[in-house]
């Protein structure tokens, strides 16, 4: 074999070997198992189902900040103009 073509057959054998930082179901294809692509899709599908939970914590929130701005209104634009912490839910990156 050429030494191209044997150093890159030794590189994908142990790119095979290494699974440590595979991504991937057990139902996977085998072809899928390695793919790079696929492996970073699914990483994200799972970072997003985390971040599913903190919008609905948000909103289950904001009632009782609103009952708490109506009780007193001027001392909340007060703070909100200070830019004091109120506990209002943050704006969130979505990946």
């Amino acid at each position: 074999m050429p030494p191209a073509k044997e150093s890159a057959h030794q590189h994908i054998e142990e790119e095979e070997d290494d699974g440590t930082d595979v991504y991937y179901f057990e139902s996977d294809r085998v072809a899928l198992k390695h793919n790079k692509d696929y492996q970073r899709r699914l990483q994200t599908i799972a970072v997003l189902e985390a971040q599913c939970s903190q919008p609905v914590q948000d909103l289950k929130s904001l009632p009782k900040h609103q009952k708490e701005a109506l009780k007193i209104p001027i001392e909340f634009v007060e703070k909100l103009q200070k830019k004091a912490d109120i506990g209002l839910p943050h704006p969130q990156r979505v990946v």
